[in-house]
């Protein structure tokens, strides 16, 4: 009983705290509540049919856009596998959303070449909205 009264009280420590994990996992579901969007969303990632991707974020509040950052990533990663989704191209640790956004720069073409990254899909915050775009790269043989 005692175990069960001290995991209570710990699950409430975290969901009040507001960073923490719980709360923000419960932000981004209310970012994609419903079914249809998440299945639109699964939709959308399988137009990107070939080759690694790279995922930038623009003007991305880490509070406000912290949950959607998250949520994105690995759905993405999730749709994608066993094909590669890069945020980065350093070799850094990214443990969270912040230390992602901190990190998230769009590399050189050479880079993308390397690793195969075959379109680079941005999300621009404006005004509290994610706007969507992708670009597709078509590399030339020999190049």
């Amino acid at each position: 009983m005692l175990l069960l009264i001290a995991l209570g009280h710990v699950a409430f420590l975290s969901l009040a705290r507001g960073d923490s994990f719980p709360r923000q996992t419960i932000a981004a579901a209310r970012l994609h509540q419903d079914l249809n969007g998440v299945r639109a969303f699964d939709d959308r990632a399988s137009e990107l049919d070939h080759g690694n991707v790279f995922l930038e974020f623009v003007n991305f509040p880490p509070r406000a856009g912290g949950p959607f950052v998250d949520w994105t990533y690995f759905r993405l990663a999730y749709n994608l596998y066993p094909r590669r989704v890069f945020v980065t191209s350093a070799d850094d640790v990214i443990n969270s959303n912040r230390r992602l956004l901190h990190v998230n720069q769009l590399p050189n073409e050479q880079w993308l070449r390397e690793r195969n990254v075959n379109y680079v899909l941005s999300y621009n915050w404006k005004d509290g909205d994610p706007a969507r775009s992708v670009r597709a790269i078509r590399w030339e043989q020999g190049n």
